[in-house]
């Protein structure tokens, strides 16, 4: 299996060949499978789609019409564990430490415990939930500050590849959602919703 530097750099060039109406077409399609699997939530954390990622945008404003709250990560310096925000519109976002939108300062962040679900990007995924990044490890630092809650990686189909190298510390996907397919992540404990917790 190749190392995860040689996966990143095959990703990479793999998710930039895909066209920006392909891009378009595809982000609707995953989201519109991802709607399914949030349908019992009341706050999911999303994020905002950089350079060739998958836009999640449909499926955060299918989302909200139902009434879920909508909440964006923002970069924490030195920290890798990162916070989310309560967003309302596209306003309340600006450019962050990494040049990725995310919410402005002034707002505060929001308890793990009211998150029901994380939407997560990455550069891959394999079909039991396996997930790799940039490589900075917010992701996984940060999913382990809330165990209870549902994880649903979210990526284009040519981002799945049979299986991915992975460490103690790499955060485990419950589900991911392509634009073609749900793949099921393997089972980890995992408790109610924080509906049922509050």
């Amino acid at each position: 299996m190749a190392d995860k530097d040689t996966l990143r750099s095959h990703l990479k060039a793999v998710r930039a060949s895909i066209s920006e109406d392909e891009r378009a077409a595809k982000s609707k399609a995953a989201s519109d499978l991802a709607l399914a699997e949030l349908s019992e939530t009341r706050c999911v954390a999303v994020y905002s789609a950089f350079r060739s990622e998958l836009d999640p945008s449909p499926l955060v404003a299918s989302l909200r019409a139902q009434g879920v709250a909508i909440a964006f990560p923002r970069v924490c310096r030195p920290s890798r564990v990162l916070e989310f925000c309560t967003i309302e519109d596209d306003g309340e976002l600006a450019p962050g430490a990494l040049g990725l939108l995310e919410p402005i300062p002034s707002l505060p962040p929001l308890a793990f415990h009211s998150i029901d679900a994380f939407v997560i990007p990455a550069l891959g995924f394999d079909p039991r939930g396996q997930r790799l990044g940039w490589g900075q490890g917010h992701y996984d630092h940060t999913l382990a500050q809330c165990p209870l809650a549902l994880r649903v990686g979210i990526c284009f189909q040519e981002q799945i590849l049979a299986s991915l190298p992975c460490e103690p510390t790499d955060a485990q996907i419950d589900i991911v959602i392509t634009d073609l397919k749900r793949y099921q992540g393997a089972p980890r404990p995992r408790g109610p919703l924080s509906r049922e917790q509050t």
